[in-house]
């Protein structure tokens, strides 16, 4: 490739970098001021309240952790964008065609957070604290792919897929990846992913199986509600999954449990 070819396209790259880093300083300027004028400046924004009922809610007040959710996540994207642009700086070079991702991650974040918010607070009982939603929104909002195999595997729990497997095909190996929410009181649903988990498993945290156990049907997460257990606050517990042919596998002190 001719020199001049080269030389005209490492400036694109950079100038294309460059642009992205503006992108994403302007973006986190946008942020950092639209939560300054929310919660310093309240009467900017008090006379475009909605209300909402009756009885009359505004939207500000009733959707406040969902809204600072979606500001986590968009936070989030943009921090890991940053991270794209200071990582591929010169070992990997820099790739025009990830421009739009980069474009792309503080609306995704922004997404990721509200998802994320409505299903632990959805999931958890009683609802989590605002800090611990923000911390997971913000988390999620920085690994996007990571959230979405999580959605994966909560769908399959749910939605019976046909498998199309060969006869020969030798089950998986028995075990635990991740249990979340990682703490909870009685009543708290939680999923526990993996795989090798097959129909009529017992599902255990603690001591006591959980409550409403459903498994998905390729055996890769199983989800229940935790019981009763009578146990100190803050004990922490061992998830034990049992097969009924007698396989198990223990993940230790996986889970918090956070009292009746």
């Amino acid at each position: 490739m001719p020199d001049f070819v080269v030389r005209l396209w490492g400036e694109i790259t950079r100038t294309s970098r460059r642009t992205i880093f503006a992108y994403n300083i302007f973006v986190l300027l946008v942020l950092f001021a639209v939560a300054f004028v929310y919660h310093a400046v309240p009467e900017i924004y008090s006379g475009f309240r909605i209300s909402v009922g009756p009885p009359k809610v505004y939207v500000f007040e009733k959707y406040r952790l969902f809204i600072t959710a979606m500001w986590f996540g968009a936070l989030g994207g943009v921090v890991i964008s940053l991270k794209g642009v200071y990582d591929n700086s010169c070992d990997p070079p820099w790739s025009n065609c990830y421009n739009l991702w980069h474009l792309g991650r503080p609306f995704s974040g922004a997404v990721t957070g509200l998802i994320a918010a409505v299903i632990f607070t959805a999931i958890s009982n009683p609802p989590p604290s605002r800090l611990v939603v923000y911390m997971i929104a913000f988390i999620l909002g920085t690994q996007e792919a990571r959230f979405f195999t999580f959605l994966s595997e909560l769908a399959r729990i749910f939605v019976q897929v046909p498998p199309n497997l060969p006869s020969q095909f030798k089950p998986p190996a028995l075990r635990i990846s991740a249990v979340l929410p990682a703490e909870g009181k009685a009543g708290t649903w939680v999923m526990i992913s993996g795989q090798g988990f097959e129909t009529g498993a017992t599902v255990k945290v603690g001591p006591t199986k959980l409550d409403s156990l459903q498994i998905s049907p390729d055996g890769v997460a199983a989800a229940g509600a935790v019981a009763k257990l009578g146990l100190a606050k803050d004990s922490k517990l061992d998830v034990a999954v049992i097969n009924p042919g007698g396989a198990s596998v223990v993940a230790l002190e996986k889970f918090k449990y956070l009292g009746d």
